[in-house]
């Protein structure tokens, strides 16, 4: 989880994060907590029962994590992935920390405050060893981050494929929407570069805007209320022949399944609707004419049947086995 688990260095701070309306994560034993490989915008502070970390195949464990252990610290502000699993060893309840609840505490007592972020940034800057991977997918938690995926989507978008669009901004290279302010992008790096990116936004968690009327349908009515949408998928032209296309849809639909969407909705140029089709995304309604992209296809993905054929510990090795791979990694999308 990029950083391990503070002690019990916040069990002070449960009476502040409960008046600031932290939701409690009750789980049982033998529940994860955290996954290994999943990516997470929030963070946990134990309150009752324990936790431990999972740390190789042969079963060796850390200590266990009690009242007062912070978790995820560092990847919630890194964007990095979860480096461990955290299982509950008797039933247990968390105080789940977000951006909201940040914000919260900063608006309030500033002496309690500032000892509250005191603790974070000491847990933040704890060192961490982490396996290196060749392809790094990133949550964006940060402005700069998302400014990244902005200007390889104007790249491939509007450079390499010569769209017209009304959001992009030729002056600065970028390409950008309104689903940004409540959108959870994912990027992808490798050799310390970014070559890929690809959005989620949540039917929950805001206004979809022009997408309620683009998939208007059977599926759409039928899942809308818990539904997901995945735009601005970009990778970059020579990254095309890599992995990198499947680790950003592993990523993305791992957390849009955590988060609860029960549908995901993506629009594919027909050519590339094999490789969806491969993945367990169906039609969705006739096809349309994108303002941008031209002819598409609607497409969604009934995410209990994700669940039932994608491991949570091995997403990316269900995503290689269901598009039996060769053909598709010759044949990515530049875009979605």
């Amino acid at each position: 989880m990029t950083g391990h688990p503070s002690e019990q260095g916040f069990a002070d701070a449960l009476p502040l994060l409960v008046r600031h309306g932290c939701r409690p994560l009750h789980v049982g034993a033998g529940e994860a907590l955290r996954r290994k490989g999943h990516h997470y915008a929030d963070m946990l502070v134990i309150a009752e029962g324990e936790v431990r970390v999972e740390q190789s195949p042969a079963g060796r464990t850390a200590p266990g994590l009690r009242k007062g252990a912070l978790i995820g610290c560092a990847a919630f502000t890194s964007g990095q992935s979860s480096s461990e699993t955290l299982v509950a060893t008797c039933s247990t309840t968390a105080l789940v920390i977000d951006d909201r609840v940040l914000g919260e505490i900063a608006q309030g007592d500033q002496a309690t405050a500032a000892g509250f972020w005191k603790t974070l940034i000491e847990q933040r800057n704890k060192p961490a060893a982490r396996a290196v991977e060749r392809i790094e997918v990133l949550l964006c938690r940060s402005e700069a981050m998302l400014l990244e995926a902005k200007r390889l989507r104007y790249e491939v978008y509007c450079s390499e494929l010569g769209r017209r669009s009304r959001n992009a901004d030729h002056n600065n290279r970028t390409l950008s929407d309104h689903l940004d302010q409540s959108g959870h992008t994912f990027i992808a790096r490798e050799g310390g570069q970014i070559v890929g990116t690809v959005r989620a936004n949540f039917a929950q968690e805001g206004s979809l805007g022009a997408y309620n009327e683009l998939y208007d349908g059977e599926p759409w009515r039928r899942f809308r209320d818990r539904a997901a949408i995945c735009t601005k998928l970009a990778i970059r032209s020579s990254n095309r022949s890599s992995d990198a296309v499947l680790h950003l849809l592993a990523a993305a639909l791992q957390y849009v399944v955590r988060n609860d969407a029960s549908a995901c909705f993506i629009d594919s140029l027909p050519r590339f609707t094999p490789l969806y089709a491969k993945l367990g995304f169906v039609q969705a309604g006739e096809p349309f004419m994108h303002h941008e992209n031209g002819w598409s296809d609607r497409l969604v993905l009934d995410l209990a049947r994700y669940r039932g054929s994608i491991s949570d510990n091995d997403p990316l090795g269900g995503l290689r086995r269901a598009l039996r791979s060769e053909q598709a990694t010759a044949h990515q999308p530049p875009a979605g």
